[in-house]
């Protein structure tokens, strides 16, 4: 592939920058720097019209390692395979972050780099930046130039943010279930609203909802735009399969008063209230809520744009990130 013209391309330099010769101004032939490969080769094989742009996952979780990859601008063929694209020395890899909430480390396989995350108190704005400059492209553009990616750093432990055990299932909006753990940002999942149903994350503003009939409610899907993990000192398990923290309402109905409520965990009495269930409305009975007095890990989601979700088959409220619980709930 032709550059532009003007372009400079030097032999001596590719020999040396490509680790073939020691010295510019040593002799070299392309065949040497091809490996003695008898191929026809070009010196515009190993050259760039430019320095691209950053790919990479934009909002990583903390204390994870996340590779992110330099692109290049009609890179000839050549090049990648070259020491001109994978030698470290050519690059700049960096990890800035204004608020200094996480920090980060990255070991860089030339254009390719492995960023570790360090721990975030929140989501932390930050940005991946590098600068190429291999001593041979120096025509390119952006070159010697930093090229930048923003991301914002997720704050997944921590904070109350914890709900519900890692191995509860959660409804697809394809019909299929995962386990929650297996989640990732822009699934889609199945919902339920009403028509009345206040739209907000905050309990205040959303737990003073009652009905008498679920006629007017309809299933809809929302997406996860927030995920979060927490450690818990006890949970409740409830019908023998779903482990749940205390910080989640549940969709319930007050069997004696066929009112259906937000309401705690453990203000639900067994026999006494039934649950939502995630197929046709299917109204399912409390049989057993029992207190497990041993450390779970759990997970929580928030949803947009419905603020509801179906785990371990029952309807729950996404909630807020650390909401405590009515006195008497016993929040850790």
């Amino acid at each position: 592939m032709a550059r532009s013209s003007g372009d400079t391309l030097d032999l001596g330099s590719l020999g040396l920058h490509t680790d073939t010769v020691g010295s510019a101004t040593t002799q070299v032939s392309l065949g040497q720097i091809n490996g003695g490969a008898t191929s026809r080769v070009s010196i515009d094989d190993y050259a760039i019209d430019g320095v691209g742009s950053i790919t990479g996952d934009t909002t990583p979780d903390e204390s994870t390692t996340e590779n992110y990859t330099l692109g290049f601008t009609n890179a000839g063929s050549k090049f990648l395979a070259s020491n001109l694209a994978t030698n470290d020395d050519h690059y700049t890899w960096t990890i800035l972050n204004e608020e200094n909430a996480a920090t980060a480390n990255n070991s860089a396989t030339g254009y390719i780099a492995a960023i570790t995350f360090g721990a975030a108190t929140s989501n932390d704005a930050a940005t991946v930046r590098v600068t190429f400059a291999d001593q041979f492209n120096t025509h390119a553009t952006n070159y010697n130039t930093a090229i930048d990616l923003s991301i914002t750093i997720q704050d997944t432990y921590g904070g109350g943010g914890g709900c519900f055990a890692l191995d509860t299932p959660i409804l697809m909006a394809d019909g299929s279930t995962k386990l929650i753990e297996d989640i990732d940002y822009g699934d889609e999942i199945v919902s339920f609203n009403f028509p009345d149903l206040v739209d907000s994350d905050t309990k205040k503003v959303y737990s003073g909802y009652t009905t008498s009939s679920l006629d007017s409610g309809y299933y809809s899907t929302s997406k996860v735009v927030e995920i979060y993990y927490d450690y818990k000192t006890y949970y409740y398990l409830v019908n023998n399969h779903l482990k749940m923290s205390n910080e989640h309402y549940i969709w319930v109905r007050d069997n004696t008063t066929n009112i259906w409520r937000w309401d705690y965990i453990h203000n639900i009495q067994d026999g006494d209230y039934s649950f939502m269930g995630s197929n046709n409305k299917e109204i399912i009975s409390v049989d057993s809520i029992e207190k497990i007095e041993e450390e779970l890990e759990v997970m929580w989601i928030n949803v947009e744009d419905v603020d509801t979700v179906f785990l371990g088959g029952y309807l729950v409220h996404n909630g807020e990130k650390g909401g405590a619980p009515a006195p008497g709930g016993g929040s850790e």
